[in-house]
């Protein structure tokens, strides 16, 4: 009877995952699309605050990705603290009442509270919740976890291609009742996924897998633990400081270099489709030909970004040059991107994923910070961000290196962890 109960909540929970993973797409993509059309309301915001900082409402819209980045923790902990459904209401409380009071903002310093700060925080639960819940429903094992974990970082690009839409909703109305209307969908959408979420939470605690405290484990053991997550830190801190660098530096070195504005702006758009198609195919094809083998293809993606970067960036003088090193570095990061989650189910035999993507999203937000600071530093001594190619490249050959002790450190560990899972460990 018991056997048969179990039997019958996991196949609820092969039906029902796909309905997760929906749910949690569409609120990626409202998240993302309100994100990313900050750069349309820009131009409106500056216009109604006379007066107002550039710099200070452009931090702002950076603000609230790094705040989303940073704190991925903390969704982990609300969730196991309460629930996912707490969590995902507590989100969307806080999300909407940040886009509700930004439409009645007076001034950019009001923006920054409740944009940069409320709506940056509450966006964490918005995402994070659901690709968690995703993630659980498409373990490391499961022939959907690459696409089923790495599909929501397709819809970035997605969000940015339809963000003409706001223009049109600003021209229809203004910027503070399409800012209204954001927060009235984000609102519905929230309380219906939340609802949803809360019927998963019943079935999954009888298919839950709990992994090992690592206080369970002898002093030898923690160590090798903690420095794997230290290394698997520091390569996303290196990671942060040249993944998706060509968005901030291409249109800029395209003018130093006395290229026409149409050709500075197709390398852009060579760079996101090249990007985006490289994200789509490897959710698409990584269970079939990538997994088990996920940290490997990422080194060997840096190690190769490093040489384009250093060959091609650095020596790139015209359109035909910077098309050619925009498609190539687009191709061969976007995998990058998309396996963010998925890589850290390769790590410690898939145990502590889930904290190895929150310290993972926490490094990452440290080294973009530092990363535009040092390429910004690089324009102002040299007048160009030429550079920023051989300090990419440099980034990218850490990075690799840092993942090369990733996986020595994981391997030494896999003795340990597979007689753990197979239950003939104690503390």
């Amino acid at each position: 009877m018991f056997n048969t109960y179990i039997l019958g909540q996991i196949t609820i929970m092969k039906q029902s995952r796909w309905i997760i993973f929906g749910c949690s797409i569409i609120l990626t993509f409202i998240k993302f699309f309100v994100e990313v059309s900050y750069g349309v309301f820009l131009v409106e915001l500056y216009n109604t605050f006379p007066g107002a900082s550039m710099a200070l409402l452009q931090w702002n819209g950076s603000l609230v990705s790094a705040i989303e980045t940073f704190f991925i923790w903390q969704a982990l902990y609300f969730i196991r603290i309460f629930s996912s459904q707490v969590a995902m209401l507590i989100g969307v409380t806080i999300g909407t009442t940040g886009l509700v009071l930004t439409s009645l903002a007076q001034n950019e310093y009001q923006l920054l509270i409740s944009y940069g700060l409320l709506y940056g925080y509450g966006g964490i639960f918005l995402i994070k919740i659901g690709l968690f819940l995703v993630a659980e429903r498409f373990p490391p094992d499961d022939n959907f976890h690459v696409f089923a974990t790495g599909f929501h970082t397709v819809i970035y690009p997605v969000a940015v291609a339809a963000t003409p839409l706001t223009g049109v909703l600003i021209n229809w109305t203004s910027w503070r009742i399409s800012y209204l209307i954001y927060a009235a969908v984000t609102l519905c959408s929230g309380l219906i996924v939340s609802f949803i979420f809360s019927y998963s939470e019943h079935s999954r605690k009888c298919i839950d897998i709990h992994q090992p405290a690592i206080q369970s484990f002898d002093k030898p053991t923690r160590q090798k633990i903690y420095a794997g997550f230290v290394f698997y830190g520091l390569s996303y801190v290196s990671c942060a400081m040249f993944l998706n660098i060509p968005v901030y530096i291409l249109k800029k070195q395209t003018q130093v270099l006395g290229i026409n504005e149409k050709d500075g702006s197709l390398c852009l758009v060579l760079f996101g489709v090249s990007e985006g198609i490289s994200r789509l195919m490897t959710t698409v094809t990584g269970d079939r030909f990538m997994k088990n083998r996920l940290m490997y293809v990422f080194t060997v993606l840096c190690f190769l970004g490093a040489v384009v970067n250093l060959l091609m960036g650095y020596t790139a003088k015209t359109s035909q040059q910077l098309f050619l090193y925009c498609i190539l570095i687009g191709l061969l990061t976007g995998p990058l991107n998309a396996t963010a989650y998925p890589l850290c189910g390769e790590v410690f035999g898939s145990y502590y994923r889930n904290e190895l993507y929150s310290v993972s999203g926490s490094c990452f937000a440290v080294g973009l910070m530092f990363g535009l600071f040092i390429n910004g530093l690089i324009f102002d001594l040299n007048g160009s961000f030429t550079g920023s190619f051989i300090f990419s490249g440099i980034m990218q050959i850490i990075t690799g290196l840092f993942t090369v002790c990733v996986i020595v450190m994981s391997k030494k560990l896999s003795h340990t962890l597979l007689m753990y899972k197979m239950g003939l460990t104690t503390s």
